[in-house]
């Protein structure tokens, strides 16, 4: 949308307008399911080191109520290790139980709603040493509850440059990264199915925020970066799978030494923080399965993508900080 005089807000309007539901668009809008191009709901990276996370996760006992309504927290615990890593996407995230319906369909049911129970979304873990944990970019596995290693090493540094600086991106031994898959929903709900990717998020987020405030870990949503950077990072190919969001879990001290032995400054800076995909370090050896089907003929949502401005910044409202 760079280059519009009113900044992309007409094309966003044109989309809105174009995509809202109403009785003649319901009547009068023929769309048919193509049942044998259906998407596969989960991401699977071939050949690459897993993880397992811990199965048993102990709760923390605290009412519901009381977690989605903290606002902030003191950073009084200390940041995540594995466990609490593993109750953020599990619990968060995670694929609650399968069902197998009537002619086979299997649906991996998760805990959080998703229209048409299609889960566009996907999550990754960007992160710092953490106890039983090295530091690297990992893809979270919903169905097997474990983490695909994709990177080796550090990264956070090129988080904090694609954020413009953002200092809770800076400070978090933890960032946790949404994405989402537009033909999972575009093939039910053609050019509709961008804003679900979004409506999803938020289901997931919801969840996030508040398993975060319950272990006293503050959290924010980043809604403010240069998605082809993080794209890259993640090996993203971005006509398929679209960065949504960044989430930042823990506090580390302002200041205080990396556990890989570099600076606060360093990751301010964005050090090692590279613009295209082919130089970022530590790209895995072989090729990345993506279990999604393609869409024949391309995309029904990619005219709704290019119609959306990209523009975003971080969103106040939806944050649980650090007192």
């Amino acid at each position: 949308m760079a280059g519009r005089p009113d900044g992309g807000i007409g094309a966003v309007l044109a989309y809105h307008a174009s995509t809202k539901h109403s009785p003649v668009s319901i009547r009068s809008r023929a769309h048919f399911l193509d049942w044998a191009n259906k998407p596969h709901p989960l991401k699977a990276h071939a050949g690459l080191e897993r993880v397992p996370l811990p199965d048993d996760v102990p709760s923390l006992a605290v009412p519901a109520l009381e977690a989605i309504g903290v606002t902030s927290v003191d950073a009084s615990a200390p940041g995540p290790d594995l466990t609490a890593l593993a109750r953020l996407l599990v619990v968060g995230a995670g694929v609650h139980h399968t069902v197998t319906f009537p002619g086979g369909e299997l649906i991996h049911f998760r805990n959080y709603a998703s229209a048409g129970a299609l889960y566009p979304v996907e999550v990754y873990v960007v992160c710092a040493a953490l106890p039983d944990l090295p530091a690297g970019v990992f893809h979270f596995d919903p169905a097997l509850h474990a983490l695909t290693r994709l990177r080796a090493g550090d990264h956070r540094g090129h988080l904090v440059r694609a954020a413009g600086s953002e200092a809770f991106i800076a400070r978090a031994p933890v960032v946790l990264v949404l994405t989402g898959i537009p033909w999972r929903t575009g093939w039910k709900y053609t050019e509709r199915g961008y804003r679900h990717l979004f409506w999803d998020a938020g289901m997931i987020l919801a969840n996030v925020l508040a398993l975060a405030a319950s272990a006293k870990l503050p959290a924010r949503v980043v809604l403010g970066f240069v998605d082809s950077h993080v794209a890259s990072l993640l090996g993203l190919e971005e006509r398929h799978e679209v960065p949504l969001c960044l989430v930042p879990v823990g506090l580390e001290e302002s200041g205080g030494g990396r556990r890989d032995g570099g600076t606060q400054e360093s990751l301010v800076r964005g050090r090692g923080a590279v613009p295209d995909r082919s130089r970022v370090p530590g790209d895995p050896p072989g090729e990345r399965r993506r279990a999604t089907a393609r869409p024949r003929g391309g995309c029904p949502v990619a005219r709704g993508l290019r119609w959306v401005a990209r523009a975003r910044r971080v969103w106040p409202g939806g944050c649980i900080a650090s007192g």
